[in-house]
């Protein structure tokens, strides 16, 4: 399979749980009227607010149904567009987006190509939040198209469930089944409702494993440097709820932030 056959599988995943998930939100989404209302990652952000978001113009790649893109204009983001190749989730963004009367920008895109979207703009800091880059398939290619939409000195900032985390079963003890060094892709078809944990037959999709080691190369080979890297004991994939309430910490999720500091080719 290529790229975009994963992609693709991927997309009619997700498009078959936002109803689901949007069911689920039902219960907090008036919030969002309130002034002081988000859904950010307290840690996530903690570290966007040091490297000064507010004014800035952000990118945010596999923005699912927008909520974090959207909490972030609320709190005085600059220009904010969101791309997600799921029709469904784009569709709840552009909602909720509507609803506030707002003006966050949403795509319905592959990653993979978005170019036409973004052009020859630039942005100040390009957003990644968990579940985003365990769906690609090419970690090399997208990094480099993120490093042609970051203009000189802007951030790249990565918020993801920590690689280590998924060596650990339920049971507390290390994978006889997973490998932290897998390659190929991940075939599952059990559903992808990490809220509600509804069970349904599911569409196929296929996740990634990616090392540190991995992302690290990705992100020196296009143009980037890494600036800062933090890690958490903390769960924020709703997937390792039992690990987090155990007394010896475990690395359940990081942040890791780089910064454009090279051009590369156009």
């Amino acid at each position: 399979m290529n790229y975009k056959e994963y992609t693709e599988a991927n997309r009619i995943a997700w498009d078959e749980v936002n109803p689901i998930h949007q069911d689920f939100k039902k219960k907090y989404k008036s919030k969002f009227t309130l002034h002081d209302f988000s859904t950010l990652d307290e840690k996530l952000l903690e570290v966007l607010n040091k490297i000064t978001f507010q004014n800035k113009s952000i990118l945010q790649l596999c923005c699912n149904d927008g909520e974090e893109l959207i909490s972030l204009k609320k709190m005085n983001a600059g220009k904010c567009v969101g791309i997600d190749i799921s029709v469904e989730a784009i569709n709840s963004a552009r909602s909720l987006n509507d609803q506030l009367d707002l003006d966050c920008i949403f795509h319905v895109e592959d990653v993979y190509e978005m170019d036409e979207i973004t052009k020859k703009e630039k942005f100040d800091i390009v957003l990644m939040t968990v579940g985003a880059l365990v769906w690609l398939p090419d970690l090399h290619q997208i990094m480099k198209k993120i490093s042609k939409v970051l203009s000189s000195g802007g951030y790249l900032v990565i918020q993801e469930q920590h690689p280590f985390s998924w060596l650990i079963d339920e049971d507390m003890k290390l994978s006889e089944e997973e490998n932290y060094f897998r390659k190929e892709p991940l075939k599952e078809e059990g559903g992808l409702d990490y809220l509600g944990k509804t069970e349904y037959n599911g569409s196929p999709n296929y996740s990634f494993n990616y090392t540190f080691s991995d992302l690290f190369n990705a992100i020196a080979d296009n143009g980037l440097s890494l600036y800062k890297l933090f890690e958490y004991d903390n769960d924020i994939s709703n997937l390792k709820e039992d690990l987090e309430q155990k007394k010896l910490s475990y690395p359940l999720s990081y942040i890791c932030i780089a910064k454009k500091t090279n051009p590369i080719d156009e």
